[in-house]
């Protein structure tokens, strides 16, 4: 409310409507550096009406293309989302990498989750590929695909942990998926790899939260594959 009451004035002041007033602080924090207050207002810009967000549209696509900070190209995106309720325009619209790149990074952002889910085909898609920060949004967005499609995604994330590619996020995402989307059949791989993966760290590192949360997902993985042994080597 106190957040609402903030832009209510902004509002007033620039004689704008909300939409408009949040765009211009996205871009006046976007100046200062100011990406934790930024990240803030993403979460009421996202509760805004999706007629009131259609009508800026044009300058929600602007600052998603042109902001030179990523709280701000998130909110961009994530307002276009929502304005157009549906994934193909605005999939359309991020042409260039880094466009890409940060509109799966927004995804996350969208309140409801059946538009949330309309990104999951094209997600899959471009994890076959995908590479960087690109690689690392979409498997962070994997599990905000709800879990009609956590089965299909639970192998995408495993691909990518078992290779070491983006292996904290995987893990995360693997964590964040409905235990029954777990394939047993690849548990075990799961697991071996977190295994090898711990015999390269030193003991300092093994003790750091990231790696105890990655451990965590190598232990279940081992008992979901009825493999004591490896689950005692884990601990």
């Amino acid at each position: 409310a106190h957040r609402q009451s903030i832009i209510s004035d902004l509002a007033k002041l620039h004689k704008s409507d909300k939409v408009t007033a949040m765009i211009s602080g996205f871009e006046y924090l976007g100046g200062k550096g100011n990406d934790a207050a930024s990240n803030e207002l993403i979460k009421v810009l996202v509760t805004s009406a999706p007629a009131d967000l259609a009508k800026a549209r044009a300058a929600l696509l602007s600052l998603a293309a042109k902001a030179t900070h990523d709280p701000a190209r998130k909110a961009g995106w994530a307002g276009v989302i929502i304005a157009d309720g549906k994934a193909d325009a605005v999939w359309s619209d991020a042409k260039a990498d880094n466009e890409r790149q940060a509109l799966v990074d927004a995804i996350p952002y969208v309140p409801d989750p059946a538009l949330r889910a309309q990104f999951q085909g094209k997600l899959a898609e471009v994890a076959a590929d995908a590479k960087g920060r690109t690689l690392k949004a979409v498997l962070a967005a994997l599990p905000m695909m709800g879990p009609q499609n956590a089965k299909a995604n639970f192998p995408i994330l495993a691909k990518y942990l078992i290779a070491g590619k983006e292996r904290k996020t995987a893990a995360a995402s693997i964590m964040a998926l409905p235990r029954d989307s777990w394939d047993k059949a690849k548990a075990g791989a799961v697991a071996e790899s977190v295994l090898a993966y711990a015999k390269t760290l030193d003991a300092g590192s093994r003790t750091r939260q990231d790696f105890l949360e990655l451990n965590q997902l190598g232990m279940e993985m081992a008992s979901l594959a009825d493999n004591t042994a490896l689950r005692k080597e884990l601990r």
